[in-house]
């Protein structure tokens, strides 16, 4: 699956664009809503996939838990994408990389950035090939509410679809990463 990536540092955006060198796959919603198995479980290697940057280098996914854990979040609210922005520092004091994964096609995706004042990154996933791939989908092939935990190997940590409470999101990595310094980070 390729991916291209706009951004703003450190927001980035993905969104499905062709490439003159690395095209597409073609996939489409109800192939993506029929991924077997659902999400990874805990202890499985996370899906990856490629995308590409603005500067027009293709990376993978994984680059981003090479960075640190990673907090991932399908189908997130406003509300919610809110709620992350507002633990975001304590979970990069923490090493989580907190990303939000959005069924927006760009420039709709841009407006929630710009309207949460979102700092960590947001990919725009309009085809749900991305909830596909990681089986977040629901019946239409959107992506439903989940998040997934990935530690710095690539291994899921914890995964649910329950929708925390707002301030929960460092407490949620923390217990399924076995740490305690999150929380302690986000009461500061």
């Amino acid at each position: 699956m390729k991916l291209a990536l706009a951004f703003c540092i450190p927001i980035f955006v993905v969104v499905p664009t062709p490439h003159a060198n690395r095209p597409i796959p073609s996939a489409s919603p109800s192939a993506a809503a029929h991924a077997p198995g659902g999400p990874p479980h805990v202890g499985d290697a996370a899906p990856d996939f490629d995308f590409q940057a603005v500067d027009h280098a293709w990376r993978r996914f994984h680059e981003f838990y090479e960075q640190g854990d990673v907090l991932l979040v399908f189908g997130a609210t406003d509300a919610e994408l809110v709620a992350i922005e507002r633990s975001s520092d304590a979970l990069l004091a923490a090493g989580v990389v907190p990303i939000a994964i959005v069924g927006d096609r760009d420039a709709d995706a841009w407006k929630r950035i710009e309207r949460g004042r979102l700092t960590y990154s947001l990919l725009s996933d309009p085809r749900g090939d991305l909830a596909g791939r990681f089986g977040v989908v629901d019946a239409t092939g959107r992506a439903r509410f989940a998040w997934l935990v990935i530690d710095r190997s690539g291994r899921v940590r914890g995964v649910g679809d329950a929708r925390p409470a707002a301030a929960a999101w460092p407490q949620l990595a923390s217990s399924a990463l076995g740490r305690s310094e999150i929380e302690a980070a986000s009461t500061h």
